[in-house]
């Protein structure tokens, strides 16, 4: 079984950051681009709420009803061998899929500069200082057993304080992130 126990208040934000990915974000940031504001507000309505917020919750339903076990593990119970084998090989598809999508426009993003914004380099250096600020924060949570709350608290002015740094970022530091191409960002992440 893949159940491990975890916190509800940390599930909470998982999932939340995990509807909020392809869906409420990507799409209407490009619907935007291409269709205008209008579409944009659609798509998070209608694709967040009504069909991103059911797929989630009956997912989850049926986790819970499967002793929290993953969708994997619910299908292979109905499923017959070559079906499940089907299943589960379009799962791992559209995951790819997913992070390739992801990776090149979290590549695109690191590369692109914009008069006035805060996208290039300064964008992958704040994301580079997130992910070693969200290891230390694991760490922690689960090996100092530091309540979230306290963590929350302690921590929360530090990722402020990496948006912030993060473009502000001295050019010596900067330069071997800006060298990078995007398919070398692509690899690299």
């Amino acid at each position: 079984m893949d159940y491990v126990p975890a916190k509800p208040a940390l599930i909470l934000a998982q999932h939340f950051s995990a509807i909020a990915a392809a869906g409420p974000i990507v799409g209407p940031i490009i619907a935007c681009l291409w269709f205008g504001w209008l579409p944009a507000l659609l798509w998070v309505v209608i694709g967040a709420v009504f069909i991103g917020g059911a797929h989630d919750f009956f997912a989850l339903a049926a986790s819970i009803r499967h002793r929290g076990t993953s969708i994997g593990e619910v299908i292979k119970k109905y499923m017959p061998g070559r079906s499940y084998k089907f299943f589960l090989i379009f799962v791992w598809l559209a995951l790819e899929y997913v992070i390739i999508t992801f990776t090149d426009i979290t590549a695109h993003t690191f590369k692109t500069n914009i008069e006035g914004a805060a996208f290039g380099p300064g964008v992958a250096a704040s994301s580079v200082l997130y992910l070693i600020l969200a290891m230390i924060m694991g760490i922690a949570l689960y090996r100092g057993k530091l309540a979230l709350w306290k963590a929350t608290i302690i921590f929360l002015p530090f990722l402020l304080g990496i948006y912030w740094l993060g473009p502000r970022l001295p050019n010596q530091f900067l330069a071997p992130l800006s060298a990078l191409s995007v398919k070398q960002w692509d690899v690299l992440l």
